[in-house]
């Protein structure tokens, strides 16, 4: 899949084969972390940690962003070692990627947004999984974008309604 746009929505994923960096035929255990590392920073993530075992290629580990999500992440050579390709184990979706997105969606039913906040910095986008963000228009106004997703890369259904009609009447998580 790699980084791209969906038949049906904008939202950008990092699914397998998001990366591939050049190495010598011998890895080092600490370069393989800075190098998940940096994988997810350039996707925009703020990683607090990577912890991954030492028992050589192919390997997966575990990031812990800021938000204390965990994001399982597959390391392993390129043909015949000259290089890595580190991926995340279940494809995912970088939310802030998707905040343009879901500004245009309330735009586009006429309301002026003054802010978004949204669960997370990861989605996971597999089938029925949902992701949701809560937006505030100019005249104070609380509304609920929600995403859907089919399972099928970065493919999903969104809807968004007032956040006094949400069931439960619970708004987004800090994230």
């Amino acid at each position: 899949m790699g980084i791209g746009k969906s038949a049906t929505g904008s939202i950008v994923a990092i699914a397998p084969g998001a990366l591939a960096l050049a190495c010598t035929a011998s890895v080092d255990p600490a370069a393989v972390v800075m190098a998940v590392e940096a994988n997810l920073r350039d996707q925009g993530l703020e990683v607090s940690s990577v912890s991954c075992p030492e028992a050589g290629l192919p390997v997966r580990c575990e990031a812990t962003l800021s938000d204390e999500t965990v994001v399982a992440m597959s390391v392993a050579r390129v043909g015949d070692g000259d290089g890595l390709t580190i991926s995340s184990v279940d494809p995912i979706v970088v939310v802030a990627r998707l905040v343009p997105e879901v500004r245009a969606k309330l735009e586009d039913v006429g309301h002026a947004v003054d802010s978004v906040r949204c669960e997370g910095q990861v989605w996971r986008t597999g089938a029925g999984a949902v992701g949701r963000c809560e937006m505030t228009d100019q005249d104070g106004a609380r509304w609920v974008y929600e995403a859907t997703f089919s399972g099928a890369g970065s493919q999903h259904r969104a809807k968004i309604y007032a956040a006094e009609h949400e069931p439960g009447g619970q708004g987004v998580a800090p994230g």
